[in-house]
Formats: C-alpha cells, sequence, structure tokens
C-alpha cells in the first residue's frame, strides 16, 4: 500500500521513481512499521510538492531519511537542474497478529461493569476473561504495552495488506 502511495503521487506531481526498495518491517506493538526508500528525479519543484503530498496527505506517514544531490551544470543549458534523491517513507499497520487483542479488551471493559454487581468482580472478572486471549496479549500488551501508539491512522486494515 504504501510503495503504491509512493508511485501514485509521484506520477500525479511528475517525478520519476528510478528504484524502489521495500525495507523490513520493525514490530511496533500493537502495530508495525512499514518503509520504503525511493530513488528519484525531477526538478527542486517537483520534489518538494512529492514530500509535501506525503505530509499533507490522507496518511500520517513520516520520511525518516532524505538525500538530495544536484546535477552539473550542462553548458548552455537554460532552466532548473535536476536532482537526484534517495528518500524514505515509512508509516504504521495495525499488526495482522494483534486483531485478537483489541477484542479482548472490550470484553475486559464490559465484563468489568457487569461483574459489579457480583461480589468478585475483579477476580471473577479477570480470571476469566485472562487465561482465554489476553495471556498471549498481555506479553507485548496488557496496560504496560498499551502506551500511545504512533501518531495517526494506520495506512490500512489488518486484513487489507
Amino acid at each position: 500500500a504504501l510503495q503504491e502511495r509512493a508511485n501514485a503521487l509521484a506520477t500525479e506531481k511528475g517525478i520519476a521513481i528510478q528504484s524502489a526498495q521495500v525495507m523490513r518491517e520493525e514490530p511496533a506493538d500493537p502495530f508495525r512499521k512499514v518503509a520504503v526508500r525511493l530513488t528519484l528525479m525531477g526538478e527542486l519543484r517537483q520534489f518538494t510538492d512529492f514530500v509535501a503530498g506525503f505530509e499533507y496527505g490522507p496518511h500520517q506517514l513520516t520520511i525518516p531519511f532524505v538525500e538530495v544531490n544536484r546535477r552539473g551544470a550542462v553548458p548552455g543549458a537554460k532552466g532548473p537542474r535536476t536532482l537526484s534523491a534517495t528518500v524514505e517513507v515509512s508509516g504504521y499497520l495495525l499488526a495482522e497478529a494483534k486483531p485478537k487483542a483489541p477484542e479482548a479488551e472490550p470484553a475486559e471493559g464490559e465484563g468489568e461493569p457487569a461483574g459489579g454487581a457480583g461480589e468478585g468482580e475483579a477476580a471473577a472478572g479477570g480470571a476469566e476473561a485472562s487465561p482465554g486471549e489476553p495471556t498471549p496479549g498481555e506479553l507485548p500488551g496488557g496496560d504496560a504495552g498499551q502506551g500511545e501508539p504512533p501518531p495517526g491512522p494506520p495506512l490500512a486494515a489488518p486484513g487489507a495488506t
């Protein structure tokens, strides 16, 4: 999805993609970081429009690496010089193994208020839900793993990769 977005944006802005390298995914519970490194050619205005397209686009993406080079001047040539750039674009997707964890959390949340009328709300609600699903989810997650997710919406739904 990220590479398709980069290709579409490059075509729209008049940038030529010379190569694209899909980077290794990195886990960032409950997400996974995906990245693509692109080698581009184009004029300065096209390049800035391309970068702005990622910054102000519909998805929260980051550009952690940029390297821009300018080709040498051609005698007698007029107009802007062509730039060569290497850009890494990254974003976050929901991890595919995690759809069970978000389902388990609402079940616990619903179980606690419902169990509030009984004596063992913490014991019954926590004990019934804990052995079933949250045990795998609690290893990376639990309350400690529920820290703030990376900014912005994920690139795609868990099953849409």
